[in-house]
């Protein structure tokens, strides 16, 4: 949908001065408005305690390293299945010098 919107010229400078500071055109800075004005509460909620929290400010690069850190931490906390673990839920015995094993049925 294409829409045309008619500021009072006052306003014009406000505008570009708030697209500059976001570092987007006043177009994607005029859209951006509009999204947020009609996006449902919940997420608007979510965006005030991100901004309170001054998370509104994170760049991409940010956002993505402390994502990468957050799995990174989560990789090294979570225990690793072992073949000794794999072996007991089997209910065989684990043999690290034996290279083949018969297993039975087993139900789970």
């Amino acid at each position: 949908m294409n829409l045309t919107i008619k500021l009072p010229d006052e306003d014009v400078p406000a505008l570009k001065a708030n697209a500059t500071t976001r570092g987007v055109s006043e177009e994607q800075y005029a859209l951006q408005v509009l999204e947020q004005d009609l996006a449902p509460e919940w997420l608007r909620q979510s965006w005030a305690s991100a901004k309170e929290a001054g998370l509104d400010r994170l760049s991409m690069d940010e956002i993505g390293a402390d994502i990468a850190a957050a799995r990174k931490a989560r990789r090294e906390t979570k225990p690793q299945p072992t073949l000794a673990k794999f072996f007991s839920l089997l209910n065989a015995e684990y043999d690290p010098m034996r290279f083949e094993y018969e297993l039975a049925e087993v139900s789970l």
